[in-house]
């Protein structure tokens, strides 16, 4: 992880073959640190199951789920906040606003692809992403972008 440590902003382009391999060696090397994962393509249940199986400590790390409630009615949680779906950009950028103003070391962004799959063009997801990391600018977190 030490190459990331120069970087605010890292965009992690990562072949799907070793998708759950890399983020899993991430948090790895992460464990410790106050992490919000943001997650757009697996449900936060499933995460929680992935992250335990290989003894991810979970107590630093918070999650974003845009995924869930398009799928089914999530139980509500304290380490959880549910977006209505990927395409709500503009409640996921609230929510992460939000999120930017508690104590957090990393943000783990998984993933900018998922983001194209739900819009027609990809305006709305460069504005978001830009958004995004000009928020991050202004507090000490640092960001890592899954693509």
């Amino acid at each position: 992880m030490n190459d990331f440590s120069q970087s605010q902003s890292t965009l992690m382009l990562i072949p799907s073959i070793k998708y759950n391999d890399i983020i899993i060696h991430v948090l790895k090397q992460l464990s410790g640190e106050r992490i919000c994962y943001v997650t757009l393509n697996k449900s936060y249940s499933s995460l929680r199951q992935l992250f335990e199986k290989e003894h991810i400590e979970l107590k630093n790390i918070v999650f974003i789920d845009a995924i869930t409630c398009s799928i089914y009615e999530p139980v509500q949680t304290d380490d959880c906040y549910f977006i209505g779906s990927p395409q709500a950009l503009t409640e996921l950028s609230i929510v992460m606003t939000e999120f930017l103003k508690h104590d957090l070391n990393y943000i783990i962004f998984d993933s900018l692809t998922t983001l194209l799959v739900y819009q027609k063009t990809e305006g709305p997801v460069i504005r978001f992403a830009s958004n995004i990391v000009n928020k991050i600018k202004q507090v000490a977190v640092k960001v890592f972008f899954m693509r």
